[in-house]
């Protein structure tokens, strides 16, 4: 009975100190869940880290799409891959735009425009539902014979109906769309593929002698060499072919003469 007795004889001297420890833990716990609402308004580093890249990952969309959009490949077209991109394939058919553009040479410096439109459609284009849609860039500039050989005009956008091996020997349907700097808008290039409004129908379908793929003269391999040719006579002086064309005659008459002597 001693226990009991004196914890009750202890009890008003004890209710002070655990009264202040019950107030002293509702204190920290009250202070530890301020800390903690206090840490969601700042970003961690991951956090910081996360936002860099998905703001790096992220690109501009159309405005009706909820989620950003990945870009497709913009494949870059040379003489050395065209007829592998461009050609009939195994895998099955797909459509092609192709973008032309150039620089001081081939588009005189004034490709600028077309060129900024061409970048703010690949959003579009990219969020268009058609995978078999593939993007191609040609540099005039830099692929100068294939320009030539093809007769191109940038900036202008290519489109192809690549065909599939099965069966062999489809053609390949293609069309040659100008861009109109003044007035064109980017709707103009989103809206050519088959996915979108199939504006490219509304364009004659080039069936000449340049046809990169069903011309007789690419089916003879003789549209690359053609090309070549015209490229060097257009980037040759005009007095170096004067001198040529002067020594040629002068040529042919030493030659007469003889043969009159």
């Amino acid at each position: 009975m001693l226990l009991p007795a004196l914890s009750v004889l202890l009890l008003p001297s004890l209710l002070p100190g655990l009264v202040a420890c019950e107030e002293e833990a509702s204190l920290s716990s009250k202070a530890a869940g301020w800390f903690e609402k206090a840490k969601a308004f700042i970003p961690s580093s991951s956090t910081a880290a996360a936002t860099v890249v998905s703001a790096e990952d992220v690109v501009a969309q159309p405005e009706h799409q909820s989620e950003p959009v990945v870009l497709r490949i913009v494949e870059q077209i040379q003489r050395s891959n065209y007829k592998s991109l461009l050609g009939p394939k195994a895998t099955g058919d797909e459509e092609w735009l192709l973008y032309l553009t150039g620089g001081n040479k081939s588009c005189l410096g004034q490709c600028g425009p077309a060129d900024s439109l061409w970048e703010e459609s690949l959003p579009h284009l990219s969020a268009l539902p058609q995978a078999n849609l593939r993007l191609g860039y040609l540099n005039c500039d830099e692929q100068e014979v294939l320009c030539t050989a093809w007769h191109s005009v940038p900036p202008s956008v290519y489109h192809f109906l690549v065909p599939s091996t099965n069966p062999p020997d489809q053609k390949t349907p293609f069309r040659a769309i100008f861009i109109n700097q003044t007035v064109a808008t980017v709707d103009d290039i989103v809206s050519i593929p088959s996915s979108s409004q199939s504006r490219y129908l509304e364009v004659e379908e080039y069936t000449g002698v340049l046809h990169p793929f069903d011309s007789p003269l690419a089916k003879l391999y003789l549209l690359e060499p053609l090309g070549q040719l015209v490229w060097i006579l257009g980037n040759t002086p005009s007095w170096l072919i004067m001198i040529v064309i002067r020594a040629h005659k002068s040529q042919g008459r030493s030659e007469e003469e003889t043969v009159k002597a």
